[in-house]
């Protein structure tokens, strides 16, 4: 026996509207680039994310844009996939608030060069983590090694 389904005009299938989100448990990149030269796929590259949003501006500057489109796109059980501390926050007061503000919302938020995940259900040891790892991003502590000759070269010294 096979059960045909009804038909009528309130069972006519009907396409969502293009800003509603279907489902939990989106990837959502964040990338911040500092100059137009710079390129922000790198940032992210070889993470699976279902959306991007990329700013082009410098840490210190307020205007973010695709920073608050994202805050206002991500929804409970997303995560947000960040490359680093730095990308995302200007200074540690900022990080904090911002990790805060998503986690509070049930957005995770992953640090890729950090390798560290934040939920709201964190202990005191990821809090402290954040603290110390955001404090170090804030002072450029936990990028790569420069070289001594770059760091003369950015003073104006001449090398030998």
């Amino acid at each position: 026996m096979s059960i045909k389904p009804e038909s009528g005009p309130n069972l006519t299938p009907r396409a969502a509207p293009p800003d509603v989100r279907l489902g939990f448990g989106q990837q959502v990149g964040y990338a911040r680039v500092s100059s137009l030269d710079q390129n922000p796929d790198r940032q992210l590259d070889g993470v699976a994310v279902d959306r991007t949003f990329t700013d082009s501006a410098s840490g210190r500057s307020t205007g973010r844009p695709q920073l608050e489109a994202m805050l206002a796109f991500v929804r409970d059980g997303d995560t947000v996939v960040v490359h680093s501390m730095d990308r995302l926050a200007r200074n540690l007061d900022d990080l904090r608030a911002l990790v805060r503000t998503l986690t509070a919302r049930g957005v995770r938020v992953q640090f890729v060069k950090e390798q560290l995940t934040f939920t709201g259900e964190d202990t005191a040891l990821a809090t402290l983590l954040l603290s110390v790892m955001g404090a170090f991003a804030e002072f450029g502590l936990i990028q790569g090694p420069r070289s001594p000759c770059s760091a003369t070269a950015a003073r104006g010294t001449p090398t030998r």
